[in-house]
C-alpha cells in the first residue's frame, strides 16, 4: 500500500462507543484481570507450598522420621518425569554444593 497522506488519515472516522459504555467496558476488564491475578496468586502460593512440603519431606524420609515402607509408587509418564526433572533444575538452580558438602547461594 503506498504511502497514506496525513489530511486522508486525519480525515478518517473512528466508530468508539459512548463513555458511560467505555467506563462498563473498563469495568468488566478490571474484574476479569482481578479474577485471573487472583488465581495466578493461588496457584503460585500452592506451588511453593508443595517445594516447602518437598524440600521437609525427602530429609524427613532419609532420616527415618517418615515410614515409606510399602507404600506404592504409581507409573508416571516420562513427559511427566522431564517436566519434573526441568522444574526441580530450575527451583535448585542457584544451590551449590562446596568442597566441604556445605550448600552456598550463588547470585
Amino acid at each position: 500500500m503506498p504511502r497514506a497522506d496525513w489530511t486522508f488519515i486525519g480525515n478518517l472516522k473512528f466508530a468508539y462507543p459512548p463513555v458511560n459504555e467505555q467506563q462498563e467496558i473498563l469495568e468488566h476488564i478490571q474484574e476479569k484481570s482481578a479474577e485471573i491475578d487472583q488465581a495466578i496468586t493461588r496457584a503460585q502460593h500452592e506451588i511453593e507450598l508443595m517445594r516447602e512440603y518437598r524440600t521437609r519431606l525427602i530429609p524427613d524420609v532419609v532420616t527415618g522420621q517418615v515410614d515409606v515402607r510399602g507404600i506404592e509408587v504409581p507409573e508416571v509418564a516420562e513427559d511427566e518425569l522431564l517436566a519434573l526433572e526441568d522444574d526441580t533444575a530450575d527451583a535448585d538452580a542457584d544451590d551449590v554444593i562446596d568442597d566441604e558438602g556445605d550448600m552456598d547461594e550463588t547470585d
